[in-house]
């Protein structure tokens, strides 16, 4: 099972398509034929949905913990891919296309799982995501803000 990150923006953003033979952040729009994907808009305040991929083609290049029944955690392994470089060009992404939005949400959860109700809520500054201790709590939900 592989982690997925949504981010709900006020307008609309890029698509850059998966490439395997030069892996980066890749975005993809929700479309409303992905029913299954379709309750993670409830989630959100802000109306464009849009799916952020990693270099690893999924969400798991993003560092994460998962949280458990009880707040018991489960940490990734840093070690599987550069995760810092999937932290960096996220935050690029979000600061060259969407510089002057007021705040943006981002939502992590396992893939399948899009109805979970957040155990995580937190208001970042968009800095943060490059944080080297920064990790997407699993399920949680972002408000990041001060994106210039």
């Amino acid at each position: 099972m592989c982690l997925t990150l949504y981010m709900g923006t006020k307008k609309e953003v890029p698509e850059i398509p998966f490439n395997a033979q030069d892996r980066h952040l890749w975005t993809e729009k929700l479309h409303k034929e992905h029913k299954e994907e379709e309750s993670i808009r409830r989630h959100f305040t802000l109306p464009i949905i849009t799916y952020v991929g990693s270099d690893l083609n999924c969400g798991c290049g993003f560092r994460h913990i998962s949280i458990l029944d009880d707040n018991n955690l489960i940490y990734d392994d840093p070690k599987e891919a550069d995760k810092a470089k999937n932290h960096r060009e996220l935050l690029a992404f979000i600061k060259e296309n969407l510089g002057d939005q007021d705040r943006i949400e981002l939502y992590a959860v396992w893939e399948g799982k899009w109805d979970k109700l957040p155990k995580h809520k937190e208001e970042i500054d968009a800095a943060q995501l490059v944080d080297d201790d920064f990790c997407f709590r699993e399920p949680g939900f972002y408000t990041v803000k001060n994106i210039r």
